[in-house]
């Protein structure tokens, strides 16, 4: 019987700048975004209440961010952060 193995693949732990940083895929965060919708002529002139001059309809889409979070010491972010977290730090030491 094969054991279960948590996906480590799916980690990467390093230490940036003297702070502990876990990336991790699934740290994003859920965004609420309103977009403006044109509505059809059917549904302007079918749907209860009945508007048939309201042209738009508003509609929320999410959208996922990436984002990090601090647990314990340590720095929990995406991929995405971290690497602008490196090219800073390359940046500022190619200053100095």
């Amino acid at each position: 019987m094969d054991k279960l193995k948590f996906p480590l693949s799916q980690f990467n732990r390093d230490m940036i700048g003297g702070i502990r940083i876990i990336e991790s895929i699934n740290a994003v965060e859920a965004v609420e975004e309103k977009i403006e919708v044109s509505r059809s002529w059917w549904e302007r002139w079918f749907s209860r209440p009945w508007q048939p001059f309201k042209m738009t309809k508003t509609q929320t889409k999410i959208v996922y961010k990436p984002a990090s979070y601090q647990m314990m010491g340590r720095l929990i972010v995406h991929p995405a952060i971290s690497q602008k977290l490196r090219e800073e730090l390359k940046n500022r030491e190619n200053q100095t």
